[in-house]
């Protein structure tokens, strides 16, 4: 039951407050008194789109709030419990504020969005009329009346929960099954890796003797170059040790190989 309207900055109206009292509230007046902008303040409370000139000052935000009785709502709590909202008294304020830059949406005290407003406010109000949302429309609604003529709200549950149930031990065989299909592909490759290591033929010590293998051919090059200089200053230059020492006047060595030592003095 929606117990008190409250509106500001919104079109004509500066500030408003609407109380409603039990029983059946009517408002009447003449065409223009203001009769629709009520209904659509309280459309906006509820998640209906907004227009972009509803302000009625510039600079300043709409405000629309609205207080409702939850007393006749019983399956509301449930909903809002599944939004992560928790209402501790049987009353709820809706609140939503419009400014240029976008809107912001309350639920009691709590932040919340366009649609979380229109999930709870098609329980707490029903707009009839044309073009308007109608909750009859809806079938949920519709199984939801159906379901309680007949007197089947314990059959309900039970079929909810036996279908979540299943829903959840279908989760639980897809898990086990990718789990095998894994297994299965990890399966395969170890035996691919197997026999990729037995065909390698390897052998205890070959990882040095490769490393060593390795070392040596990273410094072939400069291996090479330090053995010319060696061979060039024992036989190979003007002047070499060899020379020195008196092995005689020195041959001309091979062009890129190097040259045998002389046979050594008597």
């Amino acid at each position: 039951m929606l117990l008190q309207l409250h509106i500001r900055n919104y079109a004509l109206i500066d500030e408003l407050v609407v109380d409603f009292g039990p029983g059946f509230n009517v408002l009447t007046g003449e065409t223009g008194a203001g009769k629709s902008m009520l209904i659509g303040a309280l459309g906006l409370v509820l998640g209906q789109r907004a227009p972009a000139d509803l302000a009625r000052e510039e600079g300043q935000p709409v405000v629309v709030e609205a207080l409702f009785d939850l007393t006749a709502c019983p399956r509301l709590p449930a909903l809002l419990a599944a939004l992560g909202l928790e209402v501790e008294e049987p009353t709820l304020v809706l609140k939503r504020l419009l400014t240029k830059s976008g809107s912001r949406c309350y639920i009691n005290t709590h932040l919340a969005t366009v649609g979380m407003l229109q999930q709870v406010g098609q329980h707490l109000v029903d707009i009839l009329g044309q073009h308007q949302h109608q909750a009859l429309l809806a079938s949920e609604q519709q199984l939801a009346l159906l379901d309680a003529y007949g007197g089947l709200q314990d059959d309900v549950a039970a079929l909810r929960a036996a279908y979540q149930e299943y829903q959840a031990l279908s989760r639980e065989a897809q898990r086990l099954q990718q789990e095998e299909q894994q297994r299965l592909q990890r399966q395969d490759l170890l035996h691919f890796q197997r026999r990729e290591i037995d065909a390698a033929a390897l052998r205890p010590g070959e990882d040095e003797a490769l490393e060593q293998e390795r070392h040596l051919l990273a410094n072939a090059e400069k291996l090479f170059a330090l053995a010319q200089e060696a061979y060039a200053a024992l036989y190979g230059e003007e002047q070499a040790a060899l020379e020195k020492a008196g092995g005689g006047p020195r041959t001309p060595a091979r062009p890129g190989r190097p040259r045998p030592p002389p046979a050594p003095l008597v």
